[in-house]
């Protein structure tokens, strides 16, 4: 389904879908961002305050977290928006 980390393909490769028209925008990104940085933060809280570590454990791992996971949510997300745009006939209410 996808062409490159977050670039929807033209066509779909197993199904043979026409994925060119598909526009799920960033509207994903906002919820994603949101969530995942107050997760995010709320755990490094209680790390610090738990386990008291250096600055640089920090520093190496909330983006060896937050990265792949972010990319994950927005990869599962968009996949899920582009099924519900299908499901909902999307090509059909275009004008």
């Amino acid at each position: 389904m996808y062409a490159g980390l977050l670039k929807v393909r033209s066509v779909c490769p197993a199904c043979g879908l026409d994925l060119a028209q598909v526009d799920v925008g960033d509207g994903l990104a906002t919820p994603v961002i949101l969530v995942l940085g107050a997760l995010l933060c709320g755990l490094a809280v209680w790390v610090d305050s738990v386990f008291s570590p250096p600055w640089w454990v920090h520093l190496i791992l909330w983006p060896s977290i937050g990265f792949p996971l972010g990319l994950g949510l927005m990869r599962t997300g968009k996949a899920a928006l582009i099924g519900l745009q299908y499901r909902h006939r999307w090509h059909e209410t275009e004008i």
